[in-house]
């Protein structure tokens, strides 16, 4: 279930890609933590702030030796931390929280480079951990935070407006790069079938030439 279905070629192109991505998730994440730990002049210190500097940490590690780990852990790495992280927000902030953006990238990465299967998986656990977040906040409501404020505030747009832009970023990658795989296939197929047709046409043209030659030596004896 979480092996992905491509064939080698398409495994060391999509591994290339999740390299890219790990590159430029690192200077995403650098900005969006910086913009994170500014929250403090209004919001003061927030657990969800240490969880930014220990994925930031984690994630900055790996990406150091991206080339070396299994590609399967790399995607599941990405994946992972924008479903985490996407959850966490909703658990502090509740509806104002971006963690829909993140949960959307999480289940479509999960997709394109494993398998549907694995993505349905991923979506499947981001509704579950929603339900249990609406659960727990219903019964037992945060007042951590002056939501009001936070709104209002300019350094949570900032946060916004980078997070938005950050995954329609990774979106718009992912989709050209399926883009240019789908159309790399279908040059290949035709490039095989006109091959295929440049062989059926020797192969007749050899079949005629023996008739021929057949006819030719039947008729001089």
């Amino acid at each position: 279930m979480l092996t992905p279905d491509f064939t080698q070629a398409e495994l060391e192109i999509r591994d290339r890609l999740i390299n890219q991505f790990f590159q430029v998730l690192l200077a995403i994440l650098s900005i969006l933590l910086l913009v994170s730990l500014l929250r403090i002049y209004s919001t003061g210190w927030l657990p969800v702030m240490g969880y930014h500097i220990g994925t930031y940490s984690i994630f900055a590690l790996l990406s150091l030796n991206r080339k070396r780990l299994p590609y399967l852990t790399k995607v599941l790495v990405i994946s992972l931390t924008f479903l985490f992280t996407g959850l966490i927000g909703f658990y502090h902030l509740g509806l104002v929280s971006a963690g829909q953006a993140l949960l959307m990238i999480s289940t479509a990465i999960t997709a394109a480079f494993i398998n549907l299967s694995a993505g349905l998986i991923t979506g499947f656990l981001a509704l579950i951990g929603l339900a249990v977040i609406a659960l727990l906040r219903s019964t037992n409501p945060s007042r951590s935070i002056d939501i009001i404020q936070y709104v209002e505030d300019p350094v949570s747009w900032v946060l916004l407006i980078l997070v938005l832009g950050g995954c329609s970023l990774l979106y718009m990658i992912l989709v050209d790069h399926l883009a240019r795989l789908t159309k790399e296939f279908m040059l290949d197929l035709s490039d095989r079938e006109q091959a295929l047709k440049a062989n059926e046409r020797r192969y007749q043209a050899f079949a005629n030439s023996s008739v021929n030659q057949a006819l030719i030596s039947l008729n001089a004896s």
